[in-house]
């Protein structure tokens, strides 16, 4: 019996309840069916976005028979998803074909997670560390800020085994075990196709490092051979070839892409590491309104760097570990951590340097390393449990401990004041920045006074209730940092045997790293996705078509005509609404019932409604640069924009106008959502009312829609530039009389095409990258398809032989049909085709 309790295979068993107990804590609202994961509580609706992805990906798989390559919802001919969505995942294609998307979506985070754990559990046992040390690491990898809050992306959760099995792969390779080899390959090919290639990346240059470390370490060794590190990275530059049409298509592209030229920090939407991070490493609790009226460099959701309690002192006392060159790999672990939070740091050389490298460039942004720094810093912990008799060998361990008792003592009495006084505080806080505020000549959008005076009472408010003793969360972070503290002091003591302190170091470790989430992976209830909104409800009852009904054939075109929605929101919507309707709609339970109705934050796609917008990661930079900040009457978001003093009522005016209705019509837009009532006369055909009814989502119908496909009138020639084309976009008046097309010659102006009333098109087949029209025509007449142009990846013929396709109208196509009867075939072409067509354009 004491031989199967000290075995391994034990062991590995106490491991899976471990951290199963702390998921079935943490996650059973979701597991039990009634919830779904969310992101954070401050956007707990905006990742809802991938149980979408999954349902789509269901679509294609399992109606369509097809791989989810390319989705008219996009608005975009390139397969974003088949990047960031992980649509080319096996295992999520396999699970699609057997269980509904929102249980699938569920399960995958579940199975992904439990890799996650296994896998860097195994890790750390190979790096020579204790099983109880390996345990608390894993728990403090698992459960931390980085992880969790990142559990409803389900792309990154199905990829971030690679990391710590990479790490293991490397290790065991280098080790002169060449049958990993069958294992790493395939890891790579499945990791780069599985989606979130950037994360891929980042955890690569992580493990490149660890590569050389262990080459320069093991070239001593008997056993030692450069073969073994050539063979390990010959099957990253064979996953490379192996995946060639894949990455050939992407970096083909994002020459057309907002990334092109790199992808700035700013535009990555995360910011570096502040003094919140910091905060947040020993109090994961902030989460407050917060605005520029006070100079503070906080950020109220950055949890990331958050590993729990003990650990963090663990990965402390790992820096006073002596011999640290002989105590496995502590040394590379160090530096892993430290260069990655350097990394995350604003202005850091380190950054800098690292991204003037090509492709890394297109990925910058600090939060992709919160992963590696997470990582290491785990990894430490166990080694700081290992040695923690190192630590207090040292004779300034006393003191060092005394002093962290005097920082826990001190904050308790500073929450405890805070707590007294706090009301005085916020009133202090509050009448500097008003006062500040009323210094500042820059004011955003020219607001009413009170407006900024009430976002500063509440962020005051928040910002002092979130270090107050009367916050439940402050008060379970003193109580879990004095478990750790009390700990460590016994263990420095002799107080407790060494099995005791074991079994106590998991459960503090257990408790300090699940409890402080209580609540935060629980999104919104499974209704928000089963159930349509009102406004969606209303539009598919006049019009059925959606994104998921197609094919659409002869037999149904009659029934189904495809068209995009628009939804209004200027950038001030938030102030604007709050001061219009006396609602305060800063606070995300306000905004979420109303983005809801208005099916912003991807809840179009969740209704399977095309959309016109410009909110992917990778999009097209003339859909985003242009069209559609053209459509809302607005200039591109920027810091310079937000603060722009126009009046708000002149965006509605110019936004409702004729001529940007017929600009909107052009672009296959027949509904319009929108909170503020258009000034063009035009009455509102549904209004939804949310927030207690006193906000208003109307949906109007645009007179000037076009349809999805149609023959041009009027060709207005210009050239293939952006800044050109765009310009003389701007001066048609109406697109049911005007089609702006871009030369291939400098003999297509001289081309002929009129007009006829006899003139027919019907459509054949309209699906996923597909589409089929019958034509007869009297002359030669430009048939437009308003599917992204996308350069030289669509295909077309007419009657089996292959046409030019012109830019129509800056951002779809167009082919000249002769005269006579003729059948026309757009064509999205597959992967491999792709691949092909992107290395023969990148060559020219």
């Amino acid at each position: 019996m004491r031989r199967f309790l000290d075995s391994e295979f034990f062991y590995l068993g106490v491991v899976i309840l471990t951290i199963g107990a702390g998921a079935l804590y943490l996650f059973w609202p979701i597991i039990s069916g009634g919830f779904l994961f969310s992101f954070t509580r401050v956007n707990e609706f905006t990742n809802l976005y991938y149980y979408k992805s999954f349902s789509s990906m269901g679509f294609f798989i399992n109606t369509l028979k097809m791989l989810p390559n390319w989705s008219p919802a996009y608005n975009s001919g390139y397969p974003i998803n088949l990047t960031l969505d992980g649509v080319m995942n096996p295992i999520f294609i396999i699970t699609l074909k057997f269980l509904p998307p929102i249980l699938a979506n569920n399960i995958m985070i579940f199975l992904f997670f439990a890799i996650n754990s296994l896998v860097f559990y195994a890790l750390a046992r190979a790096l020579m560390i204790s099983r109880t040390g390996s345990l608390i690491a894993a728990i403090s990898y698992m459960f931390s800020g980085v992880m969790l809050g990142h559990m409803a992306i389900t792309v990154i959760v199905a990829i971030m085994p690679f990391l710590p099995l990479s790490f293991l792969c490397c290790l065991k390779i280098l080790q002169g075990k060449t049958n990993w080899l069958w294992l790493w390959l395939p890891l790579l090919i499945y990791s780069w196709i599985g989606g979130y290639a950037e994360f891929i990346i980042y955890s690569l240059v992580a493990m490149f490092f660890f590569a050389i470390y262990l080459t320069v370490k093991n070239r001593k060794s008997e056993n030692f051979s450069y073969r073994y590190p050539l063979l390990f990275f010959g099957c990253v530059i064979l996953s490379v070839i192996i995946l060639s049409p894949w990455f050939l298509s992407v970096l083909y592209f994002i020459q057309f892409s907002n990334r092109s030229g790199g992808f700035s920090v700013e535009s990555a939407g995360h910011a570096a590491t502040s003094l919140s991070d910091f905060i947040n490493m020993f109090y994961p609790g902030l989460s407050f309104f917060y605005g520029n009226f006070l100079p503070l460099p906080l950020e109220s959701w950055r949890y990331l760097l958050y590993i729990g309690t003990l650990p963090l002192i663990l990965v402390f006392t790992s820096f006073f570990i002596k011999a640290k060159k002989e105590k496995g790999h502590l040394v590379f672990f160090l530096a892993l951590a430290m260069g990655s939070i350097l990394m995350t740091v604003n202005n850091s050389p380190l950054f800098w340097l690292f991204h003037q490298i090509p492709v890394l460039n297109w990925l910058r942004g600090y939060w992709k390393w919160d992963f590696i720094a997470v990582f290491s810093m785990a990894i430490l912990a166990g080694y700081g449990f290992d040695n923690i008799a190192d630590f207090f060998a040292n004779r300034f361990s006393k003191k060092i401990v005394i002093f962290l008792w005097g920082i826990m003592i001190f904050i308790l009495l500073a929450s405890g004041a805070i707590a007294i006084f706090d009301q005085k505080i916020k009133t202090t806080i509050s009448d500097y920045g008003i006062a500040r505020y009323k210094n500042t000549p820059d004011r955003a959008f020219n607001r009413p006074e009170n407006y900024y005076q009430n976002n500063i009472r509440k962020m005051a408010d928040t910002l002092v209730d979130n270090f107050s003793l009367k916050n439940k969360r402050v008060l379970l972070m003193i109580v879990l940092w004095t478990m750790a503290l009390a700990y460590l002091t016994t263990r420095k003591y002799g107080l407790r045997s060494s099995e005791k302190w074991k079994i106590m170091a998991v459960l503090i470790t257990l408790l300090g790293s699940t409890l402080p989430w209580t609540g935060l992976p629980k999104g919104p209830p499974v209704s928000y996705l089963a159930t349509e909104s009102e406004t969606a409800k209303y539009i598919h009852s006049i019009n059925p078509y959606q994104s998921n009904k197609l094919p659409i054939t002869t037999e149904t075109s009659s029934l189904f005509t495809p068209y995009r929605i628009f939804l209004y929101l200027p950038d001030q919507f938030v102030a604007e609404l709050s001061e219009k309707y006396g609602v305060d709609m800063t606070e995300s339970e306000k905004q979420s019932p109303f983005q809801r109705e208005m099916m912003g934050n991807h809840n179009a796609l969740m209704f399977n409604f095309d959309i016109f917008h410009a909110i992917q990661p990778l999009q097209l930079r003339r859909m985003e640069n242009y069209a559609y900040n053209l459509a809302r009457r607005q200039e591109a978001f920027t810091k310079e924009s937000y603060q722009d003093k126009t009046p708000f009522e002149e965006y509605i005016k110019a936004f409702s106008d004729d001529k940007n209705m017929r600009f909107l019509g052009g672009q296959n837009i027949q509904y319009i959502l929108t909170p503020f009532k258009l000034t063009n006369g035009l009455e509102p055909i549904f209004t939804a009312r949310v927030i207690d009814g006193k906000v208003p989502v109307y949906v109007y119908e645009n007179p000037y829609f076009m349809p999805r496909w149609y023959f041009a009138d009027k060709i207005i020639w210009t050239e293939p530039d952006d800044e050109k084309a765009f310009s003389d976009l701007q001066t048609i008046d109406d697109f049911k009389k005007t089609t702006l097309l871009e030369k291939q010659t400098l003999n297509d102006p001289a081309i002929t095409s009129k007009t006829d009333f006899q003139d027919e098109l019907e459509l054949q087949l309209y699906t996923a990258g597909k589409l089929i029209i019958k034509t007869k025509t009297k002359n030669y007449r430009f048939l437009v398809f308003s599917e992204s142009r996308f350069p030289d990846f669509w295909q077309a013929t007419i009657s089996g032989i292959n046409s030019p396709i012109y830019t129509a109208n800056y951002l779809y196509q167009a082919v000249l049909v002769p005269p006579g009867e003729n059948t026309v075939e757009f064509n999205y072409p597959k992967l491999w085709e792709q691949g092909l067509i992107s290395l023969n354009s990148l060559i020219q």
